[in-house]
């Protein structure tokens, strides 16, 4: 059994988040007690913010300065008032934002309960070491878990609060794509299980990747999870989609919209066109990929993007979340988004028929994101039935329940004409928390240049051959 160590840095990231952040100081406040932080600076700053939200209703934020100048006599603890004062001077020198606040606040109350434990297991100590049985059974008798503060229960007819709640989507939605195709699939948003649905080779894996790139650009962390191909060729997938070149010298046909001369009721119309182009292959330095990572994180801030590759069908949804778990914990890295290629590869320890197996995996995959309140993005392969351009709901393969546990699916079509131009049709199948949208949009590809949505009109839009 592996023991869990306290984390100094967990209970300054507490005492951080309460200072900034009324959304979460609100869910621990009726939990987190003084007694519970272990070093004496964190017991008296929580006094203050505890005191300050009970007569605000708000987190301190700017005030704790003043807090700490108004009540720095209290202290009594020249050494103590040195950290504390040190602490508050490290936070006005920090710009730090909670982006996953509900996920904050469980792991708060893990080690608030953790402290609670060993606090219990001291007083145990001390009452065994005085043979004092009743004071040990009293210590056991109040002893009671900690939970995190949340409404068990609503009045539809009297909980404004509640209500007023419910239709803010700040801290939900993380990102879209743009254009008519980013209308028709619709946003991303936490807690969302979303999956691509295609016939082989219809660009399911070069989704994904999109997928993964938009969340990094609207500043989200993203991990991708591959289970088809190594982290050498998704890295060079990756970084040539960034840099829009070829892998190597050739000429390349670049699809693009131009405005039709045929309108209809006074509305554009478009046809495609192509322009070629020969293009120098990608052969980057260390120099490029030093100067490229500097522009990315600076314009994208709090945006990044992690790369694994795990084995197909041996590694199971509990190996993934052992996974997160050592990214949390070792790394202090939690994703916002992630993107699994593709989730029909997971392994499952459940006997029986393949069917079964993927019911449980696609089950556990929306557990996870309903747990860790991320945004869960994979991919399902379509039957034969779409071999020639639809897929729908009837050509899910395998197990038509995959329907029942996401709440997008998005169909990938294309024949193999289309493929060839450069062009596939986005539709949505599944929408659980939105308005479906069923007209479809027409997108432009140039796989060579590692683009998947060049540009996208909706295919009303567009004047095809």
């Amino acid at each position: 059994m592996i023991r869990e160590k306290i984390d100094a840095s967990r209970e300054r990231e507490i005492i951080l988040y309460s200072i900034i952040s009324t959304e979460f100081l609100s869910q621990i406040r009726k939990s987190a007690r003084p007694e519970l932080f272990k070093s004496p600076y964190a017991q008296v700053v929580w006094g203050w913010i505890s005191s300050y939200f009970d007569e605000y209703g708000v987190a301190p934020n700017k005030d704790m300065q003043s807090i700490y100048t108004a009540r720095k006599l209290e202290i009594g603890d020249e050494e103590a008032d040195e950290i504390i004062a040190s602490f508050l001077q490290s936070l006005s020198d920090t710009e730090t934002e909670i982006q996953n606040v509900g996920y904050s606040a469980d792991l708060a109350i893990k080690w608030l309960n953790i402290r609670a434990q060993e606090n219990l297991i001291a007083d145990l100590k001390e009452t065994i070491s005085r043979k004092d049985v009743e004071a040990g059974n009293e210590a056991i008798a109040q002893y009671a878990a900690i939970e995190k503060h949340q409404i068990k229960g609503v009045s539809v007819l009297s909980d404004v609060e509640a209500a007023f709640a419910s239709f803010q989507e700040e801290d939900e939605f993380l990102f879209s794509f743009p254009g008519a195709v980013g209308l028709t699939i619709g946003e991303f948003r936490r807690t969302d299980f979303i999956s691509f649905l295609g016939f082989a080779k219809r660009g399911k894996s070069w989704y994904l990747l999109e997928s993964a790139k938009y969340a990094m650009y609207s500043g989200n962390k993203v991990l991708y999870i591959s289970l088809e191909m190594p982290k050498r060729q998704i890295l060079r997938r990756i970084w040539r989609s960034f840099a829009k070149k070829p892998r190597r010298n050739r000429a390349v046909k670049i699809p693009y919209f131009v405005e039709s001369e045929l309108k209809i009721e006074n509305e554009p119309r478009y046809e495609i066109d192509y322009e070629e182009r020969e293009m120098e292959g990608f052969i980057p330095d260390r120099e490029w990929f030093s100067a490229w990572m500097k522009k990315f994180k600076l314009y994208f801030k709090g945006g990044d993007f992690r790369v694994e590759a795990m084995a197909s069908r041996s590694v199971t949804v509990r190996d993934i979340e052992g996974y997160l778990n050592n990214l949390e914990y070792y790394d202090k890295w939690v994703p916002d988004v992630l993107v699994i290629d593709y989730a029909d590869l997971i392994g499952s320890k459940v006997k029986g028929e393949f069917r079964h197996q993927l019911d449980d995996i696609w089950a556990n995959l929306r557990r996870i994101a309903l747990e860790r309140n991320i945004c869960i993005v994979t991919a399902s392969q379509s039957s034969k039935a779409s071999a020639k351009g639809e897929s729908t709901e009837e050509t899910i393969s395998e197990d038509i329940r995959k329907i029942t546990h996401v709440t997008k699916m998005i169909a990938i079509n294309a024949t193999k004409e289309e493929k060839a131009k450069g062009i596939h049709r986005i539709a949505q199948l599944v929408e659980r928390d939105d308005e479906q949208r069923f007209e479809q949009a027409l997108v432009l590809s140039c796989l060579d240049l590692g683009q998947m949505c060049l540009d996208s009109k909706f295919l009303s839009q567009v004047v095809l051959e």
